[in-house]
């Protein structure tokens, strides 16, 4: 289970179970991600996510796959690999 940290209107830090998306962290996560691709830290085999990958744009602001393509083309390999990295990044591992 991941637990995100959040900060109550006190500024109080809190654990969260989840991940809550929101436009600025869908941007650190994706940021976070790309970075750890392209330095290595972790290795994509699945053909169908690095397809996603190619995809995967910034429009206007909003992050995800390209307009215009068929149902078959989402972005969903790419947030699942996305929120793995967050889960890296906290340095618990669960068995």
């Amino acid at each position: 289970m991941y637990k995100q940290k959040i900060f109550d209107e006190r500024g109080k830090k809190k654990l969260q179970l989840g991940y809550m998306t929101t436009d600025k962290t869908k941007a650190i996560m994706i940021s976070d991600f790309k970075e750890s691709f392209e330095k290595g830290l972790i290795n994509i085999e699945c053909n169908h996510t690095l397809q996603q990958m190619q995809m995967f744009v910034e429009t206007n602001g909003q992050l995800g796959n390209k307009r215009g393509n068929t149902e078959k083309n989402h972005d969903d390999l790419v947030i699942a690999g996305a929120l793995a990295v967050q889960g890296m990044k906290t340095n618990k591992w669960y068995i």
